[in-house]
């Protein structure tokens, strides 16, 4: 019987193919991965780093194409923040929120000021967007809870005061009392900006003596005559307020005579004795002034 030349070649084929498919069924998913990372390995060593990098970056009109690149050039070089910054801008664009936060807390424990400032200027970027896109206020809160670890980096961070202000503005809508007064108590550690700013929400939520405690340590810290003018003149406020006369006394005492010649601060004292029913001290200090 004659079998035709194309049966012939059909029949070798089909067979060549079977084979093949037992030869793949043979490979495990390690062996497939680690083949993956060697071609993936040659192509990035064929092309020159600086050119592969420049056409990435300069890729716009394919953002699957970009992140494909990206992808696999930052498993070469997960260090190149600029690559990194990139693939974040593109899943962005595509509203990727999860892979760009991700990005974000990556690019933040960066030892490079500028790194941390554009990583910072991104995760406000992504929340906000974020933040908006839901109207609920219940599922705003939730998403303020996903990125709480974040923008509470970011504000350690930030040199920036207003950026800094601008985001705690968010977690002071939605956190409680102790939650935020435990942050600002962080920060207060860091600079006086945040302890006076720290005094000044226990001042809202009429908590003196803790307020008076802060602005107390302030006092003492200050050099400059400016400086501990203003925060004299808060402490005698409070004083007065929280009718703290007994310890008031003996703190403007012991400050009366730098502000003698102030005007503001010497009527400032004068009320203040008056308030604590100490007219003797009051009639003492006017004397002072008129002996100066």
């Amino acid at each position: 019987m004659k079998i035709a030349l194309d049966d012939l070649i059909s029949r070798e084929e089909s067979k060549e193919f079977s084979q093949s498919l037992v030869r793949i069924n043979a490979v495990g998913v390690k062996d497939i991965i680690f083949l993956f990372a060697i071609f993936a390995f040659v192509l990035y060593m064929l092309f020159p780093k600086e050119t592969l990098k420049e056409k990435v970056l300069k890729e716009t009109k394919s953002n699957d194409l970009a992140l494909v690149y990206i992808e696999n050039m930052i498993n070469f070089d997960y260090k190149n923040y600029q690559l990194l910054l990139h693939y974040a801008d593109i899943h962005f664009k595509e509203d990727h929120f999860d892979s760009v936060r991700d990005i974000v807390k990556i690019l933040l424990k960066s030892d490079n000021p500028e790194i941390q400032k554009s990583a910072s200027v991104l995760g406000e970027k992504v929340f906000k967007r974020e933040y908006f896109l839901l109207e609920k206020q219940e599922d705003r809160k939730k998403l303020l809870k996903k990125y709480e670890s974040v923008i509470q980096e970011m504000i350690f961070i930030s040199k920036d005061k207003n950026f800094q202000n601008d985001l705690l503005i968010y977690l002071k809508e939605n956190y409680s009392k102790d939650e935020y007064a435990k942050l600002l108590k962080k920060l207060s550690k860091l600079d006086n900006i945040w302890k006076e700013k720290l005094a000044q929400y226990y001042v809202e939520h009429n908590n003196l003596q803790d307020a008076l405690t802060l602005y107390k340590e302030m006092l003492y810290a200050q050099t400059s005559y400016k400086d501990k003018k203003i925060v004299f003149s808060k402490v005698v406020e409070i004083l007065m307020f929280g009718s703290f006369f007994e310890e008031g006394v003996k703190i403007v005492q012991k400050y009366e005579n730098l502000f003698l010649e102030d005007e503001e601060i010497f009527e400032q004292v004068i009320r203040f004795y008056l308030a604590s029913n100490n007219s003797k001290k009051a009639r003492e200090y006017i004397l002072k002034r008129e002996n100066y």
